[in-house]
């Protein structure tokens, strides 16, 4: 075999081995970003649940802080277990104290005051969660 016949070889070999390397890191590539929106999909999706969640509990418990009325305390019963679930166990705690202070105090300023302090926790929560999510 002389210099132009293995030269032809390599070529051949090439042009073969080539497009199916291209082909293969193509579909990797692709595979990948498929994956990445994938989770940047499904985190969006966990923030916009969890917003709608925490969001729903402060309207009804200050609802319910303004007028402890029997719907405003249904509504908030409702929203306060769905959050209950989601949160941490500090803030779980202030939920339930809440909760009670709805159910047997007149106190409205110590009612509104408990209310600012759990929103500035799941503010925190949620900053500290989108943070780590980046």
């Amino acid at each position: 075999m002389d210099f132009s016949e293995i030269a032809a070889i390599v070529a051949i070999i090439g042009a073969v081995v080539s497009p199916v390397a291209t082909t293969y890191l193509n579909n990797k590539h692709a595979e990948k970003m498929r994956q990445l929106e994938y989770e940047h999909q499904d985190k969006i999706e966990k923030q916009q649940h969890d917003r709608e969640i925490y969001e729903g509990y402060i309207r009804a418990a200050g609802a319910c802080v303004q007028a402890a009325n029997t719907d405003a305390l249904q509504e908030f019963g409702k929203h306060s277990a769905l959050a209950m679930y989601y949160v941490a166990e500090d803030v779980r705690q202030d939920m339930m104290r809440l909760e009670k202070i709805n159910r047997y105090s007149d106190e409205r300023t110590q009612r509104v005051e408990l209310l600012n302090q759990i929103i500035g926790k799941l503010r925190e929560l949620r900053t500290a969660d989108l943070g780590s999510r980046q």
